[in-house]
């Protein structure tokens, strides 16, 4: 009679526990998250607990139990779970128990159902998109730099084309007026001769 009545009293508790509702078998985690835990709470229920992800494949989870998250407001309801700095381990079997704390993860308010979490591509397409923005901008500074060249180019072109005509307009005024003192010199030693000529004779 007594182990009937602990029977029908552990039933009993165990339908007013914690229970949660997602993740199960058909809803996966992704190894880089964030992932979503739900689950139905009442009133006697503790007003939080300690979220841990558990394996009992050691190759998979090495400690076998990881704290998520140390403290979980019961009343929420759900809770969106962070990635650890490493991500989520990737594979199958896991569960989600909630514990009453860190330091004492054997009292266990509830368990989930078996899951599996799945590599993520999100860090694939996030990759790729750098590197089509990273490829874009590399074009962009190029076309950039070939039309600067090109300005530059043009514009010592157009420099080196007037030189030469500066040089002959500034040359030839210097030629002319050089020619014109000659010119009235030699005159002038004409005239002084002739004048020398009519005086001796």
């Amino acid at each position: 009679m007594r182990s009937y009545t602990a029977v029908l009293l552990s039933l009993a508790a165990s339908a007013l526990a914690y229970q949660i509702t997602s993740p199960n078998a058909n809803s996966d985690w992704t190894s880089t998250g964030p992932n979503s835990v739900s689950w139905e709470k009442v009133s006697t229920d503790a007003s939080n607990f300690t979220l841990l992800l558990t394996n009992t494949d050691r190759s998979v989870l090495a400690d076998n139990n990881q704290v998520l998250v140390a403290l979980v407001d019961g009343n929420a309801g759900s809770l969106a779970v962070p990635s650890p700095s490493n991500g989520f381990p990737v594979g199958g079997t896991f569960r989600l128990n909630f514990v009453k704390s860190t330091q004492e993860m054997s009292t266990i308010y509830a368990q989930s159902d078996e899951f599996n979490i799945t590599q993520s591509t999100a860090s694939t397409s996030g990759s790729s998109i750098a590197s089509g923005a990273s490829t874009g901008t590399a074009s962009r500074t190029t076309m950039t730099a070939s039309a600067t060249s090109g300005s530059s180019t043009g514009t010592s072109s157009g420099a080196g084309g007037l030189n030469p005509a500066t040089s002959d307009s500034s040359t030839s005024p210097t030629q002319s007026s050089a020619a014109l003192p000659g010119a009235g010199v030699q005159t002038g030693l004409i005239g002084l001769i002739a004048m020398v000529g009519a005086f001796l004779a």
